[in-house]
C-alpha cells in the first residue's frame, strides 16, 4: 500500500522498502523549485510510514539494482541517517550499518547530503566496475572512490581495530568525511 493510504491505520509489522535517494525522497522533490519544503513534506510522509508500526518496523534499501538492463547504484535515503542508532537493531543488518557510523553531532538532525547529487560521468564509469577494497589497503595518501561521495584522497586513518576511521577529502565540493572502516565501501584507486 502507499504511505498516503496508510494514514490513520496501524499494523503490527510494517516494511518500508525503497529508502533510496531519488525514490524516498523522490526525484520530483529533489528537483522541486522549493527543494527544502518538498523534502520536509517527504520527511513528514516518512514519519507517517514509520509511525504505522505497532511492534516491528523494517527499513530497507537497495545499493544497486538493474534498471532497463543496466546496473544502477543508489545512495541510501537521507531519512535513514536522521534516525538515531539507539532506536535500531543493527546486529544482523549490514545494509543499515552506515547509520551507526554517523558522527554523534549529526544524529537526529537534518543535514543536506551534498554527496547525494548524481555522480559525474567519470565517477559513474568507475562505479560500473566498483569493488570495495580490503580494509588493509585503506591508508593515508591513497586515492579512493566511494559509492556515494565519489573520488577523494585519504588524509588520515585514526583509531585501532574495529574503531578505525578514515578521514577523506572528497572532490567536487563534497568536502571532508569521516568514515568508519568496518562499514566503509571504498575502492582504492592508487
Amino acid at each position: 500500500m502507499s504511505v498516503h493510504s496508510s494514514i490513520g491505520l496501524e499494523f503490527k509489522s510494517v516494511f518500508i522498502v525503497g529508502l533510496e535517494e531519488n525514490l524516498f525522497p523522490s526525484q520530483m522533490a529533489l528537483k522541486s523549485a522549493n527543494v527544502r519544503a518538498a523534502i520536509d513534506e517527504e520527511r513528514r510522509l516518512f514519519y507517517v510510514a514509520v509511525t504505522r508500526a505497532e511492534q516491528l518496523l523494517t527499513l530497507s534499501y537497495a545499493s544497486s539494482r538493474y534498471r532497463f538492463g543496466n546496473m544502477v547504484y543508489y545512495n541510501s535515503s537521507r531519512f535513514l541517517e536522521e534516525i538515531s542508532p539507539e532506536y535500531l537493531d543493527l546486529s544482523s543488518a549490514t545494509r543499515r550499518a552506515k547509520i551507526s557510523a554517523m558522527p554523534k553531532r549529526n544524529r537526529g538532525r537534518y543535514q543536506p547530503m551534498r554527496g547525494s547529487k548524481p555522480l559525474g560521468n567519470q565517477h559513474a564509469a568507475k562505479l560500473t566496475n566498483f569493488k570495495p577494497s580490503p580494509i588493509s589497503d585503506i591508508v593515508a595518501g591513497a586515492k579512493v572512490l566511494h559509492e556515494r561521495f565519489g573520488s577523494g584522497e585519504i588524509a588520515a586513518v585514526e583509531g585501532t581495530g574495529k574503531s578505525r576511521i578514515a578521514v577523506i577529502h572528497f572532490d567536487d565540493g563534497v568536502g571532508e568525511k569521516r568514515i568508519m572502516l568496518k562499514f566503509a565501501k571504498i575502492q582504492v584507486l592508487s
